[in-house]
């Protein structure tokens, strides 16, 4: 099996960038995914542009953990942010995303705005992925039609296919191999994909297992600080030897 490994939240905060640049430079991760509109972006910008050796996407975000904002002007998107200007928190975020109450136009103003942003730093962006995986949704899967072609980028995170732990309440779960099907046919993916559901799914090896033949890609949240990133930071690591005593082959986005 050809097995990629992905830090996303590139940016978050300074620890998330410490842990990312860690496990980079260790080759425990084989790609990282950008975040555009978080306090600690430009960091991950600086490095990522004198770091070309890696592989970078972009961590497409159009809802928010905190004050997130967007680059682009709050009243060309009203329908993506609260009175604040901010966007959505998770869940009204990807409900209003699922009832395709996105607008199409809006998903793509504030794609292009995070896309241009890192490429402006001269960095090469391999492929794209979203906080909270809001890229599977309709709305956002248009966008991302219409705007990728202009930064020549091909390649997409499919839908998480792959659940080791049995996650009941989510409609990817159910809908993932569906969804997939679409992916293959759009996008340069990978056959698989797999991303902790909690703390009580942080042995990455039985993704591996759960795999299938082809490509699988395996997704984490580095950093030090909260326990949970604490996790999937060691699990990463832990798996860099699994992969290798099984004889898997790790590759990067670029690779796929």
């Amino acid at each position: 099996m050809r097995v990629t490994t992905t830090a996303d939240d590139f940016g978050f905060s300074p620890d998330t960038v410490e842990a990312t640049i860690q496990l980079l430079e260790a080759g425990d991760v084989r790609n990282t995914s950008i975040m555009a509109v978080v306090p600690e972006t430009q960091a991950a910008l600086d490095y990522a542009a004198t770091h070309p050796e890696h592989c970078y996407g972009v961590h497409l975000t159009f809802t928010r953990d905190g004050p997130e904002r967007p680059l682009s002007d709050p009243g060309q998107i009203p329908r993506l942010v609260d009175s604040e200007g901010r966007f959505l928190e998770g869940r009204p975020a990807q409900l209003r995303a699922a009832s395709r109450r996105f607008p199409v136009d809006e998903v793509a103003v504030e794609m292009e705005a995070q896309l241009g942003r890192v490429a402006d730093h001269g960095i090469r962006i391999d492929y794209v992925d979203s906080h909270k995986h809001l890229h599977k949704y309709p709305p956002v899967s248009a966008a991302l039609a219409q705007v990728l072609p202009r930064f020549g980028i091909s390649r997409v995170r499919r839908p998480q296919n792959v659940y080791p732990v049995a996650r009941y309440n989510s409609p990817t779960y159910w809908l993932g191999r569906a969804m997939g099907r679409g992916w293959l046919q759009n996008w340069v993916t990978t056959d698989a994909f797999y991303m902790s559901v909690g703390p009580d799914d942080l042995d990455f090896s039985a993704a591996v297992s759960g795999g299938g033949d082809g490509t699988l890609e395996i997704g984490g949240h580095p950093g030090t600080v909260d326990a949970w990133r604490v996790g999937e930071t060691g699990a990463l690591r832990r798996l860099t030897s699994t992969l290798k005593e099984a004889g898997h082959q790790t590759v990067s986005w670029r690779e796929i």
